[in-house]
């Protein structure tokens, strides 16, 4: 790794990154285990409730990070290579999850519905927020422009 790059790391980006990863893994703790099902009628759900809302702050706080971290990209050459690897791994995880569900007999399995699956962001579970993501790295630059030219 550039040794400059990592003298001029933040590392409070780092911690809230550690803490938005967390609390993803927590919603999702609770999205399995019934906790959406489960009447609120006692003291322990009534933490779960405080606690599943105190951790709803991912996907928000993913945002915050992005839009901080963006802030300064500029239209420039090579900007647009930058989403390279987050893609290959998107495509890479949705090869894998589509093989899996259709093993398990959850999708069908043709060349259609493999492209398909990869092209629409629907052959893994949660990558609506890589596609969220890949729209937001594509409008950044113009987002910037924008901000900096108001009055």
């Amino acid at each position: 790794m550039n040794l400059e790059k990592l003298q001029n790391r933040n590392p409070a980006m780092d911690i809230l990154r550690i803490v938005a990863v967390l609390c993803v893994i927590s919603i999702h703790f609770f999205y399995h285990t019934g906790y959406y099902n489960t009447t609120a009628d006692n003291d322990l759900m009534y933490f779960a409730t405080v606690l599943r809302t105190l951790f709803s702050v991912c996907v928000p706080l993913f945002m915050i990070l992005s839009g901080f971290l963006l802030c300064n990209k500029t239209l420039k050459k090579g900007y647009y290579s930058g989403i390279r690897k987050t893609i290959i791994v998107y495509i890479l995880v949705a090869i894998a999850c589509i093989i899996y569900k259709s093993c398990n007999g959850s999708y069908t399995l043709t060349t259609l519905t493999f492209f398909m699956g990869i092209f629409d962001f629907t052959g893994a579970n949660y990558s609506w927020y890589i596609e969220m993501y890949i729209g937001l790295f594509l409008i950044v630059p113009f987002l910037n422009i924008i901000y900096k030219n108001l009055d």
